[in-house]
């Protein structure tokens, strides 16, 4: 009986943890742009840019983003990083490891 609760109590704790996981990543799905660029963060991992360009958006690169905790590492797309980032409501900041920060809005 005691193991029963125990494998019942670790399976929560995994799920739990899952849970917490992929609300962190989801969080950055959608499209962020700032005054000249744009990113969307699909769900499969991949990420695309966009450029502002005489009054329209041309896109520019495609490639793939992955988070670890509060840590943002992105490939195939010209941007640098890694970066450290936080989402306060509908502003998405992004730091990377020289200081220099980017904020992006999301767009609804």
């Amino acid at each position: 009986m005691k193991i029963k609760i125990k494998c019942i109590a670790v399976a929560m704790l995994i799920f739990i943890s899952l849970g917490l996981t992929a609300c962190g990543r989801s969080s950055l799905v959608g499209t962020w742009e700032n005054s000249n660029r744009r990113l969307e963060f699909f769900s499969d991992g991949s990420v695309s840019q966009s450029y502002h360009i005489s009054g329209r958006w041309d896109l520019s690169a495609h490639g793939t983003w992955v988070t670890d905790g509060n840590r943002l590492s992105l490939t195939g797309v010209r941007v640098g990083g890694p970066f450290t980032f936080s989402i306060s409501g509908d502003t998405l900041t992004v730091e990377d490891d020289n200081g220099m920060t980017i904020v992006w809005n999301r767009v609804r």
